[in-house]
This record gives structure tokens, sequence and C-alpha cells, in this order.
């Protein structure tokens, strides 16, 4: 919705503006996700610790089938995504029976791959965007 109602605003000369909503909002939002976060967080690692292998399974079968709800018009790509995904996390080591997966023999997959490297290319646009919003501030 933000590109939405950001692209009307921008056309009409008010790009400060939408920009301005825009971040506000994500600042709101996050300020009380933060706040439940903190005040619930306790209660919700009670329930998490109490998990059995089934419940757990059943989580994961729930998040795996609600891909393709989420994704609607073009399901098969959310599933070929998640499958990459799911091929992706469990390289390593598998921690029950201390076997190497998916390593193909080199040592440096022994330990996986990290989330935050392969989140690199999103750092780009997100130093961008700052940069954008304190000369627009300054």
């Amino acid at each position: 919705m933000t590109s939405l109602d950001g692209h009307a605003l921008t056309t009409q000369g008010k790009a400060g503006k939408a920009l301005f909503s825009s971040n506000f909002s994500s600042f709101v939002g996050g300020t009380i996700g933060i706040i439940l976060l903190t005040i619930l967080g306790p209660i919700l690692a009670d329930i998490g610790v109490k998990f059995g292998p089934s419940e757990m399974a059943a989580l994961i079968l729930l998040a795996l089938t609600s891909i393709g709800w989420l994704l609607g018009e073009d399901p098969i790509k959310g599933l070929i995504a998640a499958s990459l995904g799911i091929l992706i996390a469990v390289i390593g080591v598998d921690p029950t029976r201390g076997l190497p997966r998916f390593n193909f023999g080199s040592v440096d997959l022994m330990s996986g791959i990290d989330f935050i490297p392969s989140g690199k290319p999103l750092k780009f646009p997100m130093v961008t965007q700052v940069f954008f919003l304190l000369n627009l501030l300054l």
C-alpha cells in the first residue's frame, strides 16, 4: 500500500508527505510491536517450551501449507521458493546424528549458510533510504 499511495502523492508533488507518513506509520507500528512483544514475550516463551515433536510438526505443516494461500495467483513460484529455502536451510551438520548434509565434501559448508550474509543484498537499498531521509530532513 505504501508504494500505491506514495506514487499517487508523488505525481501530485507531495513526495515528502508520502515519505513522512510512511516512515511515521512504520515507527508507530514498530513501537507498538516492541511493547506488545515485551509484554507477551515471556508468556509466549512458556507456551513454546511446552511444544513437543507433534506440535512442531503441525506448526511446520501449517507454515508450509500457508505459503500457497499467501501467494494467491501463482502458488507454484511460492512453493519453489519455499523448497529452495528449505534446501538451503538444511545445509550443514544434522543436529541429531552429527552427520553432514548437502555439504558436497566442502568443510566450509559444514557450519551451514548463515542468514546474515544471505541478506546483504538488502543492505544497499536500506542505506540509500536512510541517506535520502536524512537529506530530506536536514
